[in-house]
């Protein structure tokens, strides 16, 4: 099960990194490890009157959470940096999946201990077989609305970052974000150091072809990496998009 979680953590922050950036580097497993954030998170406000050190053991997952986004932010300083999306893809996917699990796992018992108050129970005077019966429909609906709320919100996410990415992203990668502001997609950027150019600096060249970047591989001495970042303040010398 755990096998089971982690991957629908990785393909579900795959989606939608590919919907919501699709440009960034992307390294480590992310998806995967957050997902068992976001259900373990789940977990605690699906079940927090029956938690033991429900605070603490909430307070510790953001510390660890907050520890790790404020890395990310001070790695950022540097040239190069890699995206929050497979985070906050496999995070979701957690809550989503752990509200599904939780609610279906509570609907089941729910519906193996709820009794049907009797006619002759109310008779006699016993009234509490039907405040517990009422109180037991109530949490079954409850817990029927959370699992179709999560299911939703679930298949909702997974069908469009499917769609956009199956429409939107056949001339190029592009992201949901690129496309509203009417960007023209691009696949690939590096910087290139050519003295007949510019003899003092490096220039940022972006492509939307494999045949744009081959010529450029196969024409410059001098061919890097480059951030984003630094290529937007810069400008482009080059940009086939």
């Amino acid at each position: 099960r755990i096998m089971i979680c982690y991957n629908i953590g990785v393909i579900g922050a795959a989606l939608l990194y590919m919907a919501c950036d699709a440009h960034t580097p992307v390294v480590g497993c992310s998806g995967g490890s957050y997902i068992f954030v976001g259900m373990h998170i789940m977990d605690i406000i699906l079940n927090f009157r029956a938690k033991r050190f429900k605070i603490a053991t909430l307070l510790l997952v953001l510390i660890l959470v907050g520890l790790d986004y404020g890395t990310y932010f001070v790695m950022s300083l540097d040239q190069e940096q890699t995206s929050l999306w497979p985070h906050i893809g496999g995070a979701i996917f957690g809550l989503v999946l752990g509200g599904i699990a939780i609610s279906a796992e509570k609907v089941g018992h729910t519906k193996k201990n709820s009794t049907t108050p009797r006619p002759e129970d109310a008779s006699v005077g016993s009234q509490e077989s039907i405040i517990q019966a009422r109180t037991l429909k109530r949490a079954r609906i409850a817990r029927w609305g959370c699992l179709s709320l999560c299911s939703a919100i679930g298949f909702g996410v997974i069908g469009f970052c499917a769609w956009f990415i199956a429409t939107q992203q056949e001339q190029g990668a592009i992201n949901f974000w690129e496309n509203g502001a009417g960007t023209e997609p691009w696949c690939w950027m590096g910087q290139i150091w050519n003295v007949s150019v510019d003899e003092y600096n490096w220039l940022c060249v972006r492509c939307n072809s494999k045949s744009c970047m081959d010529e450029w591989a196969s024409t410059q001495d001098f061919l890097e990496p480059v951030s984003t970042i630094y290529c937007r303040a810069q400008g482009f010398y080059s940009d086939e998009r």
